[in-house]
């Protein structure tokens, strides 16, 4: 009936610094803190209702304490245990058998990496609001197809309004083939070696169905490199010239 407090040697991490003063104390003195928390769950044993299951649950625990009050400061702690009777022959509740796993440290990993993505993300979104209202074209190419994975407002602008998002650069642009920038492209992403190229013509479709028009860019191809040093794809980095190299012509 007073619930004498009997642990095996892996519940001695759970006690703290109660142990090995809360060997053989009545259980709800060594855990007097929680108290409020786990009697309900005895009772409602006692009076017949069925063994108790909890997954990740909190507690707000003193285990500084050596002697199991409230002199040391609450922490969190999170557990996932049993609870449920040990009768003997006649039925009579003679002990309660407590299996208890704490998981205090993943659980405040899981938050702490939950905190770090939902900021990551933040972060991502301002990124790619910059990188969507910045004034010079932006655009990455992945793998040796150059396929496009991003595109910003200006690059349309350079290109016209078409499907460019997970399409290879020469299928998404078929009039750029040709033109000299596949080798330019393939250079960068095996050598590893920028490439900047000034007042580069390049003749555009912007408009569906209608003649190409000659541009010039002034360009930037770097290579896009992942944590491990391999080299994935390209950024291109530039600004139309157009109206500047015809205004100088004239």
């Amino acid at each position: 009936p007073e619930l004498v407090l009997v642990y095996n040697d892996a519940y001695r991490r759970v006690l703290g610094a109660k142990h090995p003063g809360a060997l053989g104390r009545p259980g709800l003195e060594v855990w007097s803190d929680i108290r409020t928390d786990v009697e309900p769950m005895f009772d409602q044993i006692r009076a017949g209702g069925p063994p108790i299951f909890a997954e990740d649950a909190r507690f707000v625990m003193v285990r500084a304490a050596g002697d199991g009050d409230a002199a040391g400061a609450g922490e969190d702690a999170y557990f996932t245990f049993g609870l449920g009777a040990v009768r003997d022959e006649d039925g009579t509740i003679v002990a309660f058998l407590n299996p208890a796993a704490e998981t205090t440290g993943r659980v405040l990993a899981e938050r702490r990496l939950a905190a770090a993505n939902q900021a990551l993300e933040v972060e991502r979104g301002r990124l790619a609001t910059v990188f969507q209202q910045a004034p010079s074209f932006l655009a990455v190419l992945r793998g040796r197809d150059h396929v496009f994975a991003l595109a910003n407002d200006a690059y349309y602008q350079l290109v016209g309004r078409r499907d460019l998002i997970g399409r290879a650069v020469f299928d998404a642009l078929p009039e750029v083939r040709g033109q000299g920038f596949e080798a330019l492209l393939d250079g960068v992403l095996d050598t590893g070696v920028p490439f900047v190229g000034r007042e580069m013509p390049v003749l555009i479709e912007r408009t569906a169905g209608q003649r190409a028009e000659q541009r010039y860019v002034d360009l930037i191809y770097m290579p896009l490199v992942e944590a491990d040093g391999a080299r994935v794809g390209i950024i291109a980095h530039g600004t139309d010239v157009t109206d500047h190299v015809l205004a100088r012509r004239e």
